[in-house]
C-alpha cells in the first residue's frame, strides 16, 4: 500500500477512536445524571413519607381529626395513601403544624362569678379570638381571610363606608361606690371591674353605647375611643394609636385587674333576622339617611309587600356585596376590624341578653336608644318579619352571611342558617 495511502487511513482511524472516545464520555455523564436523579427522587420519596406518616401510626391508618368548640374540625380528616403524591407534600405540612394550632383559651375563671365570666355556669357568653379565627393558614375562618384583607386595602385608601357611622369603641371602669341611680339593681352594688364593647352593628350596640356613657355619671370612669372615621385620614393614625393601646390591655374576665386592663364584649344576632333589622335602618334609620345609599336601596326595592321587599334586597346584596352600606357588614369581619386584627380575647353575648348588659351597666335593662319601628317610613318595611323568609330567600341570606354561620357554630352559637354548614 502506497505511503500516502496509510497516512490516511491512519488519520481517519485515529478521528475514529477519538469519535467514539467523546461518545462513551457523554454517554457515561448522561448516566450520572440519571442515577443522580433518580438517587434524589428515591430520598425526596422518603423525606415525604417521614412527614406525613405520623409516630405509631402505620401506612393506611387514619389521623384522627381534632374538632374544636361548635363542632368545626381542626383540619380535615385525610388517609395516610401508600403511594404519597409529591403534591401533598406542603399539604400535610400545613395539616402537622394547624394540629398543633393554638385557637385561643376558652376556659373560664375558676375565683370570679360574674356574666362576663364566659363559659362559666354563670357567664352568658363565649369566648371569641377573632385573629386566630381568621388565620390565614389554620383559623376555623382561614376562607374568608381575603375579606379582612379587602376591608383593610379599602380602609387605606378611604373607600370605606362613606357618610357612615364611625367604628367606635366604648370602655367603662366601675366600683362598688358607684350611685344606682336608676334603681334597677334594687341596692346591690356594682362589681370592681373594667368592660370595652366593640359596636357590632344592629345588635343593639346604640344603647349599650349610651349606657357605657352613663357610667360616668355613676362614679365611675368612662371612655370612647376610635378604630376609623370616613373622611378623617390626617387624624385617623392618631386615634388609632389611641385605640390600639386600649385593644392591648383586653384580657379574659378575672377577680383583680390592673389598670390597663379591660374585658372587651360583643352583642351578635342571628344573621337572617339581623338582616332583616339592616334593611329597615339601610332605608333610613339614624346614621343612614346622608349617605345616598337609602335613596338606591328604596328606588330599587321598595316593592308592594314586604316579602317581595326582602326578597329584592337579598338580591341587591348579594349581587353588590355588603359594603354597600356598614349595616350589612358581616359580624365577625366587624369584630376583627375593630379589634385591628390583634390577637385578643372578645366576650360574645347572644342578642337576647342585652338588657343584662344594660343592667350590668346600671342602665334601663329594656330602654331602646334606637326604636327600629319608628325608623322605618315605609309600610312594608313595618310589615317586614322573619315569617316573610321562604327557603329560597333564607338560603340566600344565609349563602350572603355564611361566614357569620361559621363564626357563631365556631364559638357554639345556633343560627336558622346551620343547616348550610
Amino acid at each position: 500500500m502506497p505511503i500516502s495511502q496509510r497516512k490516511k487511513g491512519d488519520k481517519v482511524s485515529k478521528q475514529y477512536k477519538v469519535a467514539k472516545s467523546l461518545s462513551q464520555a457523554k454517554l457515561s455523564k448522561s448516566r450520572s445524571k440519571i442515577c443522580f436523579t433518580v438517587v434524589a427522587l428515591v430520598l425526596l420519596v422518603v423525606v415525604v413519607v417521614f412527614i406525613t406518616t405520623p409516630l405509631g401510626l402505620s401506612s393506611g391508618e387514619s389521623l384522627r381529626t381534632k374538632t374544636l368548640r361548635g363542632g368545626i374540625p381542626d383540619y380535615k380528616q385525610v388517609s395516610l395513601l401508600k403511594k404519597v403524591s409529591l403534591f401533598n407534600l406542603a399539604g400535610s405540612v400545613s395539616g402537622k403544624k394547624c394540629a398543633k394550632f393554638d385557637h385561643g383559651d376558652i376556659s373560664p375563671a375558676e375565683d370570679v362569678t360574674s356574666v362576663f365570666n364566659c363559659n362559666s355556669e354563670a357567664g352568658k357568653c363565649r369566648w371569641f379570638y377573632p385573629a386566630k379565627f381568621f388565620d390565614s393558614e389554620c383559623g376555623v375562618g382561614k376562607e374568608y381571610y381575603h375579606l379582612v384583607e379587602e376591608i383593610e386595602k379599602k380602609r387605606v385608601k378611604q373607600k370605606l363606608w362613606k357618610g357612615m357611622p364611625l367604628i367606635i369603641l366604648p370602655s367603662a371602669s366601675l366600683n362598688s361606690e358607684m350611685k344606682d341611680m336608676t334603681k334597677v339593681r334594687n341596692g346591690v352594688p356594682f362589681p370592681n371591674h373594667n368592660i370595652s364593647m366593640t359596636h357590632i352593628h344592629k345588635t343593639g350596640g346604640t344603647s349599650l353605647v349610651a349606657a357605657f356613657a352613663e357610667v360616668k355619671k355613676k362614679g365611675g370612669r368612662a371612655n370612647r375611643n376610635t378604630v376609623y372615621m370616613y373622611g378623617q385620614w390626617e387624624r385617623e393614625e392618631t386615634f388609632r394609636r389611641e385605640s390600639a393601646k386600649l385593644l392591648s390591655g383586653a384580657v379574659k374576665y378575672k377577680s383583680e385587674w390592673k389598670e390597663n386592663e379591660h374585658t372587651l364584649i360583643g352583642v351578635v344576632r342571628d344573621p337572617a333576622e339581623r338582616f332583616i333589622s339592616a334593611i329597615g335602618q339601610a332605608m333610613g334609620g339614624i346614621g343612614s339617611r346622608s349617605n345616598g345609599v337609602q335613596r338606591w336601596l328604596k328606588k330599587k326595592c321598595i316593592k308592594k309587600t314586604s316579602k317581595e321587599t326582602l326578597r329584592c334586597c337579598v338580591d341587591l346584596i348579594k349581587n353588590n356585596g355588603t359594603y354597600v352600606e356598614i349595616h350589612f357588614t358581616p359580624m365577625a369581619l366587624e369584630v376583627a376590624f375593630a379589634t385591628m386584627y390583634k390577637d385578643i380575647p372578645v366576650a360574645i353575648f347572644p342578642f337576647k341578653e342585652v338588657p343584662t348588659l344594660m343592667y350590668e351597666l346600671g342602665a334601663e335593662p329594656h330602654s331602646m336608644k334606637k326604636n327600629g319601628k319608628k325608623m322605618k317610613t315605609d309600610q312594608v318595611l313595618l310589615d317586614m318579619s322573619i315569617d316573610d323568609y321562604d327557603d329560597d330567600i333564607l338560603k340566600n341570606v344565609c349563602d350572603i352571611f355564611r361566614l357569620d354561620v361559621v363564626f357563631l357554630h365556631h364559638i357554639g352559637f345556633q343560627t336558622r342558617c346551620d343547616s348550610i354548614l
